[in-house]
């Protein structure tokens, strides 16, 4: 029976501490994406700076073309010194230990498919400074998209028959290192222009077929090429956020007519991984790739869409993606004085059973099951979290479904060393508990091998993973379980199956769809004694700690039956949790304290009714529709009437600007719904197939 075992030195990357393990002997010199906070000492002045990068690519470190622009418009050679500037370097990973020296890594991302490459002797070439480009009138607001099934040819997003909105897309592919061209550069992909785009619409070349042609250029054939089919959801999110008829139509359409359009579109394996791994490295690629193209545009006002997410993460402002969307909005600002609004999905996982939380003290456990299902093909990921500096009495203990895996049992100071289960000679390990370094939590990550596969890895025993946190203090200390995402997108082949948790009291009755579904809470019949360590609350996206108010984070809304212009939260919109209630008497409520997300910015429609799911909107080529449902969906109505808002006139724009009924300060926030719902929005039943 395979037992557990420790490690050489502590792990402290977490996930990519898990992915190293995946090629025992060749972690070391896998190129991995590196999200990077400079020193200021390390780098005084312009010239130290580029000393420095050019003694990484050396050692076999890449940038991207967008990267050195960017550091030339930050910092140009004559510059003043950047505090605290950033970049993405993509280098082995046997370079961190060195760069630590003289950078935060804030973030390690997942190998790359990268062939062997000697250092660069020529080292980097010049970047451009991109604010002296101009081109675009400074209050004209721009549109950016990042999605998956970018439908750039699309009529509804033209100024005539001939020429398109689209003034930039960015077509992204797995990272590569291009023959010949300039040493210390990586390639993700192809750039496409409004010249491009404007010479494949005169070409009369069907739109199919360009689609088709473009993704067998850049994809392997093995991935779905989303363009290639009827619906997609960068088609939806487009259209929804920006479309409009290229000619003719309402005051709407005339405006919208108006809005230049820059996109990025995601690379399948970035999309099927919905654990985020691979998702957010290029989410924030793209967005220092959209932020670049609006400063060579004039740097007008820019609303980015980000309809994606994951789950799992600390929750609040320290996150990955939160802290880094943040960044960037400040850093816009900086250089342009326009602002830089980011809209994003509060998430969908409202009833998906992958969080829970629970007071543990002396004689008080927290015990559930994790259900890892067959036929899993990927990995699977459960986040364990105490308040830092909580964990001294806390135990772990974890038993597997059968026998053929050693239970764990040890205090959670000893699991914070890590541990693994080994698997097959040459592959990676069956299960591993990995720390994760996180600010305001202390964070151990469970990790499962995939249930099913085609190779000769390690596979996990599909069942219930006992998983239980017991305590020895008579105060409680509040642990919180948080399964990552791990199912497969719609249209994408089937790669992994949800996991979720379970617990006794997990099955409770539910008004709203009027079955035993509902975990018991605090203030529900029967909950006066216990609740259910599984909760509803605390079901958002893994980006929905941002605070920036820059940053809108959307909940989804639908008609209520016989309700007439009355709404009700979609059944799968995410819930912010509760700061008034405690988990256990033990324990004190968080109060004004807690940094988790509380709720949404606002809701906006993204179902036209109960038994009409989704928003009818353009499918990938012109003429096609498709209607699909979700926070994603409802995030671009909220872009849009930014959007709005700024060829209105509006020198800045604020939550109160858009939201039916304005709010006082210091409102509170519920925990569905947010400050309110969005305004201008009738459902298609109501008044049209468009809002």
């Amino acid at each position: 029976m395979p037992g557990w075992t420790g490690f050489g030195a502590t792990p402290q990357w977490g996930y990519a501490d898990w992915e190293s393990l995946q090629t025992p002997g060749l972690a070391g010199a896998q190129v991995v994406p590196l999200f990077l906070r400079l020193h200021d000492s390390a780098v005084p002045d312009h010239a130290a700076l580029m000393a420095l990068l050019n003694g990484l690519v050396a050692g076999g470190a890449f940038l991207t073309q967008a990267e050195l622009d960017g550091i030339a418009t930050e910092w140009p050679p004559a510059g003043p010194p950047v505090a605290g500037l950033r970049l993405v370097l993509h280098a082995p990973r046997g370079q961190i230990g060195a760069i630590m020296a003289v950078a935060d890594v804030l973030h390690v991302g997942p190998p790359l498919p990268l062939p062997d490459q000697p250092g660069a002797a020529d080292g980097l070439p010049a970047g451009q400074g991109l604010l002296a480009a101009g081109g675009m009138a400074p209050a004209t607001p721009l549109l950016g998209v990042i999605d998956d099934g970018i439908a750039f040819l699309h009529a509804r997003l033209r100024r005539g028959p001939g020429q398109s909105r689209v003034r930039a897309v960015w077509l992204q592919a797995d990272a590569r290192v291009v023959p010949g061209v300039s040493g210390g550069l990586i390639h993700a992909g192809r750039v496409l222009r409004a010249a491009d785009i404007d010479a494949l619409l005169a070409s009369g070349e069907e739109e199919a077929d360009i689609y088709r042609r473009k993704n067998r250029a850049l994809l392997p054939v093995i991935h779905r090429h989303s363009t290639n089919h009827r619906v997609s959801h960068g088609a939806q999110v487009l259209d929804a956020a920006a479309g409009a008829l290229a000619e003719g139509g309402d005051a709407d359409d005339a405006a919208m007519r108006a809005v230049d359009v820059l996109a990025v579109q995601l690379p399948p394996a970035a999309v099927i991984d919905t654990s985020g791994r691979r998702l957010e490295p290029f989410v924030v690629q793209g967005l220092r790739w959209l932020v670049a193209e609006a400063l060579a545009r004039g740097g007008g006002p820019l609303v980015v869409n980000i309809s994606l997410g994951s789950l799992g993460g600390p929750g609040d402002d320290t996150a990955f993606l939160a802290e880094w969307l943040t960044y960037e909005a400040g850093r816009y600002h900086a250089l342009t004085g326009a602002d830089l609004h980011v809209v994003l999905p509060y998430g969908n996982a409202h009833r998906q059973r992958l969080y829970g939380r629970a007071c543990v003290a002396a004689g008080s456990p927290a015990a559930l099951d994790w259900c890892l299902l067959p036929d899993d093909h990927s990995p699977s990921f459960l986040e364990i979290r105490a308040p830092a500096g909580a964990t001294a009495g806390l135990r772990l203990r974890l038993v597997a479904p059968d026998g053929r895996v050693d239970v764990l049992d040890m205090t959670w100071a000893e699991a914070a060393q890590g541990w693994q289960v080994a698997g097959p000679a040459g592959a990676g390990p069956l299960a591993a508990v990995l720390p994760l370094a996180e600010v305001h939590h202390a964070a151990l990550l469970l990790a499962l091998a995939p249930s099913a596969r085609v190779d000769a890895g390690p596979l996990a025993p599909a069942g219930r993973w006992r998983v239980e946190v017991t305590g020895a203090d008579a105060a409680g200390v509040v642990v919180s379980f948080h399964v990552q995402r791990d199912d497969t997108p719609a249209g994408y082949r089937p790669l992994g199956r949800q996991s979720w948790l379970d617990h006794p009291l997990a099955w409770e009755w539910d008004i709203q769809t009027r079955d035993w579904i509902r975990p018991l809470e605090a203030g529900m019949p029967g909950a006066q004694m216990q609740t259910c360590v599984v909760s509803r609350l605390g079901s958002s996206a893994a980006h929905a700690g941002a605070i920036d108010p820059r940053i809108l984070l959307v909940g989804s809304i639908k008609p209520r039956v016989g309700g007439g212009d009355d709404t009700v939260s979609s059944l799968y919109s995410a819930e912010g949790l509760d700061a008034t209630a405690a988990p256990g008497a033990a324990c004190a409520a968080p109060g004004a304290g807690l940094r988790q997300s509380t709720g949404p910015s606002l809701v906006a429609l993204a179902d036209d009714g109960s038994h009409l799911f989704g928003r009818r909107t353009s499918g990938v080529l012109s003429g096609a529709v498709q209607r699909l449902s979700g926070t994603s969906v409802a995030a671009p109505a909220v872009a849009r009437a930014l959007l709005r808002a700024y060829l209105a006139g509006a020198g800045s724009v604020v939550l109160n600007d858009l939201l039916k009924t304005p709010v006082p300060p210091n409102a509170p926030k519920d925990r569905l719904t947010g400050w309110g719902a969005l305004a201008g929005q009738a459902a298609y039943t109501h008044a049209g197939e468009l809002a």
